[in-house]
């Protein structure tokens, strides 16, 4: 059965930041995006940087190693250079922390297929 796990005090995070939150030695994106809590893996699908120390624009994140831009609204690739899209995960927030939904057998986080609406 899969179960949420706390993963980033709400109180840590600003509306246009990025920021990282670890959980089982594993590093989250955690961003907020019109007004949603988005949490995806902490790393870019092509060449494996950590998207917590890219740069944000508007509802992207722009990876500074080859220039690959991501809608964190979807996770799809959406600059002139197409990768891979980024893996997010299930999250919400409860009690002031934002929580991920995780598989407790292997601690591995449950992908989200949902686009944030605009």
């Amino acid at each position: 059965m899969q179960e949420y796990r706390r993963l980033i005090s709400m109180s840590e995070l600003t509306s246009d930041g990025l920021f990282r939150g670890m959980l089982h030695q594993q590093p989250y994106l955690v961003t907020i995006v019109k007004g949603a809590v988005v949490v995806a893996m902490d790393r870019c699908p092509h060449a494996d940087f950590p998207l917590s120390s890219a740069r944000r624009d508007g509802d992207c994140v722009v990876c500074p190693m080859h220039n690959g831009v991501f809608d964190l609204t979807t996770g799809d690739s959406v600059g002139t250079r197409k990768f891979n899209p980024l893996c997010r995960v299930v999250s919400r927030v409860t009690d002031g922390y934002v929580e991920i939904l995780v598989d407790p057998a292997s601690s591995e986080p449950v992908r989200s297929a949902t686009a944030i609406e605009a």
